[in-house]
């Protein structure tokens, strides 16, 4: 019997100014004039939420005028309500989400 191999891959964090770093992440399409987009997200190891940047998600078609819902959120300058919404998948780090929900801004 042959033993099964284990791999751990690897996803590079990238600095991005002096203190920090980004990743890389792919929504999909909702029938708009692309399939997929190709982001860049900066890394918030405190937050609670993904926000999506409104340009690609207009690009893959998704009606950003009908948000699914609001979510109040604590910045630094009080608080504030962010439009929410469902896209198709997300994949990011090596994870492939289906129907994922984010914010929007």
């Amino acid at each position: 019997m042959t033993e099964k191999r284990q791999y751990q891959k690897s996803f590079p964090l990238l600095a991005h100014g002096k203190n920090l770093l980004k990743v890389f992440a792919t929504i999909g399409g909702n029938n708009g004039d692309v399939s997929e987009y190709r982001i860049s997200l900066l890394v918030d190891t405190g937050s609670t939420y993904t926000i999506l940047p409104t340009m690609p998600l207009k690009d893959l078609g998704y009606n950003l005028e009908n948000p699914t819902s609001f979510e109040k959120i604590i910045t630094g300058k009080g608080q504030i309500y962010v439009p929410i919404i469902k896209v198709s998948w997300f994949n990011c780090v090596g994870k492939f989400i289906k129907n994922f929900t984010a914010l929007f801004k």
